[in-house]
């Protein structure tokens, strides 16, 4: 084991969805990986042997770590939300569970925290959409506590062929076929992970 602690460490959620998957390939050559569940558990890895409850970590150990960098891809998405559990559901994943992650990590234990928005976000008309309200949320509550870390990317939706929800490409191919307009936003950030640095377009 490092004793130092000091390489790169990126802690992600949302690790086995279609984003989290390819970034894990991407960055396992640089970077100590930990994964993070939605029920707040850190898995197994070359620091842990097993299975570790947040509230279980030493602190302690915590504090030994440097140059931590939280990926937070987590999320949960449905397009009707009909019964009160759903809608407990979407503000405890989307909104609650990062909160409760950086209170217990700490405010000063990440480097850098990057967040994945959904460009759907940026659409004025969709105030009453709840799951754009609880992203948007968490986002303002991440970027209030951390403006210095805090690395905001919105990213276009991606869908498989037996994905029954609406999302935004979805959407934007029904408005095509339909002869309607699509709005896309100009906005491109390009991030280097190895330092952190962030180069934005807009």
């Amino acid at each position: 084991m490092n004793s130092s602690f000091s390489v790169n460490n990126a802690w992600i959620t949302g690790h086995s969805g279609f984003i989290g998957t390819s970034l894990i390939e991407d960055l396992k050559n640089k970077f100590n990986i930990f994964k993070i569940s939605r029920n707040e558990i850190i898995e197994k890895n070359y620091y842990f042997s097993e299975n570790k409850k947040l509230n279980k970590i030493d602190k302690n150990l915590l504090d030994n770590f440097q140059n931590n960098f939280l990926f937070h891809l987590a999320t949960y998405y449905k397009n009707n939300v009909n019964l009160a559990s759903e809608a407990e559901k979407m503000i405890d994943s989307n909104l609650l569970f990062g909160i409760r992650l950086i209170h217990k990590f700490g405010l000063e234990f990440f480097s850098k925290i990057l967040l994945t928005q959904s460009y759907i976000e940026l659409n004025n008309n969709n105030i009453f959409n709840l799951y754009s309200q609880t992203k948007s949320i968490f986002a303002d509550e991440v970027q209030n506590m951390l403006p210095n870390k805090t690395i905001t990317v919105y990213i276009f939706d991606t869908f498989g062929l037996n994905d029954k929800r609406e999302k935004l490409v979805k959407i934007w191919l029904s408005k095509l076929l339909r002869n309607e307009p699509v709005e896309i936003y100009n906005e491109k950030t390009s991030i280097n992970l190895s330092t952190g640095r962030i180069y934005q377009q807009n």
